[in-house]
C-alpha cells in the first residue's frame, strides 16, 4: 500500500479520482482551513481509502511515497507556500516524488534541487516534478514574534506563523477592537467585575484581541472566567493555543468554521464577544460572526465588531442586535452591539 498526499486542493475531486483509480493506495488530503476541509470531505464522501487531515502541519510520523501540491488559492502567501513545501519535503520518503501545479520552479529548486518543468499550454499553470534526494541541510522556522498592548497595559508578546491573519505583526483593526473593549472594561464598576466575565474571540487569529482583552480583565481583578478562541484556520488555532499558555491563560481554542457547537459549555453564557471579520466574502462572514456572537452571548452581553468600512458590519449587527453604537478608533469603526435578537 502506497501513502499518497494531496495538498493545496480546493475540492476533493482530484484526490477522489486518484483513490478510485488506485484502490490499494491510502490517500491523505491535507487542508489548513476547517471550511475547506469540510468541503473536501463532502466531495470525498465515504471513500474508504481517503482521509482528510485539517491540521497546522503534517503528523510527525507520517511518511509519503508521493505528494501532489496545487497552488490554487490567491490567499496563500509565498511564505506559507514555502513552509508547506518544506513540510512536504520533510515527510516524503527518500526517492519519493512531488508533483506540483502553479508553483514557481525557483521555489522548488531551493528545496529539491533539480526540477522537471512542463507547461501544456500558454494559459495552463506550470507543472513541476521533483524527487527527494537526502534530507534538508537547513530546516527553516517560520514562527515570528511581535509585541502588542492596549493603553495602560503591559506589552505582551505574541507568536504567529504563516497562515495566521497578519503574520509577524499586530493588525491595526484588531488593536482598535482590543483598545475599545479594554477601555470599557476599565470603566466597569467593581460590582460588574465581581462576577466571572466569560470572553469569546471569533476569528481569533493568533489570539491577539482576545488575549489583550482577557489581560485587561485580569488587571482589573475580574474573577477568572472561561476564555474561548475560535478560528477556522488550524495554524491560527496552533498559535492561539501557544500564546494563551505563554501568557498564563487556560483558553479553549476551537477549530471551527461555523462557531461553537450547540452543546458547547459556554454557548449562551459569554458576557463579551469580540469579532474582527475578514473583508472578503461580500459580507457573508460578517453575518456569520454576528450570528455566532448573538447565539453565544448571555442576556446583557456585549458584542464588539470592527471593520475599516462600517457598512460591512453595520447591517450584520443591526440584523442580530437591537442597539448598535459606532466608535471610531485608529481609522476603524468598532460597533458596540447589545440586545441580541
Amino acid at each position: 500500500m502506497f501513502e499518497i498526499l494531496f495538498s493545496g486542493c480546493r475540492s476533493g475531486l482530484f484526490p477522489l479520482e486518484y483513490a478510485r483509480a488506485h484502490h490499494g493506495d491510502r490517500v491523505t488530503v491535507h487542508a489548513y482551513d476547517a471550511y475547506q476541509a469540510r468541503k473536501i470531505r463532502e466531495d470525498v464522501g465515504a471513500k474508504s481509502n481517503v482521509s482528510v487531515l485539517c491540521a497546522a502541519g503534517l503528523p510527525d510520523g507520517a511518511r509519503y511515497d508521493q505528494a501532489r501540491y496545487f497552488a490554487t488559492s490567491k490567499l496563500v502567501s509565498a511564505e506559507l507556500e514555502l513552509d508547506t513545501l518544506q513540510d512536504i519535503h520533510i515527510h516524503l520518503k527518500e526517492g519519493a516524488q512531488l508533483f506540483t501545479e502553479g508553483v514557481a520552479p525557483e521555489t522548488l529548486g531551493k528545496l529539491f534541487g533539480k526540477v522537471e518543468v512542463s507547461r501544456p499550454s500558454r494559459r495552463a499553470p506550470v507543472r513541476c516534478v521533483c524527487t527527494k534526494k537526502g534530507e534538508l541541510k537547513r530546516v527553516r522556522t517560520f514562527f515570528a514574534a511581535f509585541e502588542a498592548s492596549v493603553p495602560g497595559g503591559p506589552r505582551l508578546q505574541f507568536a504567529s506563523l504563516p497562515g495566521c491573519f497578519c503574520h509577524r505583526r499586530a493588525d491595526e483593526g484588531g488593536l482598535a477592537l482590543a483598545e475599545v473593549a479594554a477601555r470599557e472594561i476599565g470603566e466597569m464598576e467593581a460590582a460588574e467585575l465581581a462576577a466571572p466575565c466569560p470572553l469569546l474571540d471569533i476569528g481569533c487569529g493568533c489570539g491577539l484581541v482576545g488575549l489583550l482583552v482577557a489581560d485587561a480583565l485580569r488587571r482589573r481583578g475580574a474573577e477568572p472566567a472561561p476564555l474561548t478562541l475560535v478560528d477556522s484556520h488550524s495554524r491560527a488555532i496552533a498559535a492561539a493555543r501557544q500564546n494563551s499558555a505563554a501568557l498564563g491563560f487556560e483558553a479553549d481554542c476551537v477549530l471551527s468554521d461555523v462557531g461553537l457547537d450547540a452543546g458547547h459549555a459556554g454557548r449562551g453564557r459569554f458576557r463579551i464577544a469580540l469579532a474582527n471579520p475578514p473583508y472578503y466574502g461580500a459580507g457573508r462572514i460578517a453575518d456569520l460572526f454576528a450570528d455566532i456572537a448573538a447565539d453565544s452571548l448571555a442576556p446583557g452581553g456585549v458584542c464588539y465588531m470592527v471593520a475599516k468600512t462600517p457598512s460591512i458590519i453595520q447591517e450584520a449587527c443591526a440584523r442580530r442586535f437591537s442597539e448598535v453604537t459606532a466608535i471610531r478608533r485608529r481609522g476603524y469603526t468598532v460597533l458596540r452591539a447589545t440586545g441580541s435578537r
